[in-house]
């Protein structure tokens, strides 16, 4: 279906750019599973079907038609679809969380911030279809424009800013809130890719000891004790979920080498990482 011509699809001026935010009808069938590691935060509606959401060590999050879950940036996600699905993907990034017209002052709230790294999904309400009625004629007619996006993502914050209480919002984003979201945002963005809290201080322009304060103030914990708790939630997940050798394994988890690896897992599992895969084999955890 096409309802644009095509000289106004080569006319965008903005078609070629590189933007952060992007929507997309995506269709997978029963049984099938995919897995990312997320660089921009994502909401996803699902308006057919089931699945369940893996996220790390954690139980599953049930979904079913008519859910919207958020999915914070800087973790790996695994969807397990238990049925044939259709769902909408909208990219996040951090601008559209800054845009006090939207969602500024649920993100930005001081107000009973959520100690969970998990979003609480929300249910679809009813002056919601008429907008995804819309958005899937659009994508329906190959609009390729990323202003286009950019606009339908700031209308569906909107929408929900007017459908759902504060409090719905802030179980649906808690993944990111804190004091500070943006820095908070920044954390989960860039953690999987930077080795050292030295590193991460030079790259958020703080001194280390401001770092520090800021990093308390945002996740209750010292940097040095969640970016290792993190590397060792990573680490075990590769183990017991792939099939990834462990110089891979190492070398994605940050260590300097295989023996770095195995003496870490002795002192934190009490066994080498090969061991530590086949006891996940035959616990049936694999």
């Amino acid at each position: 279906m096409r309802l644009f011509c095509k000289q106004q699809e080569q006319d965008c001026h903005c078609k070629d750019k590189v933007g952060s935010h992007t929507v997309k009808s995506l269709n997978y069938v029963k049984r099938e599973s995919v897995e990312k590691l997320l660089n921009e935060g994502e909401i996803l509606i699902l308006l057919s079907g089931e699945a369940r959401l893996f996220i790390g060590a954690a139980p599953p999050i049930y979904l079913k038609e008519g859910d919207i879950i958020f999915l914070s940036p800087g973790n790996i996600y695994k969807v397990e679809f238990d049925k044939d699905t259709n769902l909408l993907s909208f990219s996040i990034g951090e601008q559209i969380l800054r845009d006090k017209s939207l969602l500024y002052n649920v993100v930005n709230s001081n107000e009973e911030i959520l100690d969970t790294p998990y979003s609480t999904p929300l249910r679809i309400k009813e002056p919601m279809q008429d907008y995804i009625r819309c958005l899937l004629t659009y994508l329906d007619s190959k609009i390729n424009c990323p202003k286009v996006f950019e606009l339908k993502i700031k209308e569906l914050l909107l929408l929900m800013k007017l459908c759902y209480f504060k409090q719905e919002l802030t179980a649906l984003f808690a993944p990111i809130l804190s004091s500070n979201t943006s820095f908070t945002y920044f954390i989960l963005k860039n953690y999987s890719r930077i080795k050292t809290v030295k590193e991460f201080a030079q790259k958020a322009n703080l001194s280390l000891s401001g770092f520090e304060k800021e990093f308390r103030k945002a996740f209750n914990s010292s940097p040095y004790k969640w970016m290792k708790e993190k590397r060792t939630d990573h680490l075990v997940r590769e183990i017991r979920q792939s099939s990834k050798s462990m110089k891979e394994i190492s070398e994605e988890c940050g260590f300097t080498s295989s023996s770095q690896m195995n003496d870490f897992c002795k002192k934190e599992f009490g066994m080498p990482p090969g061991k530590l895969r086949s006891y996940f084999l035959k616990n049936g955890n694999y």
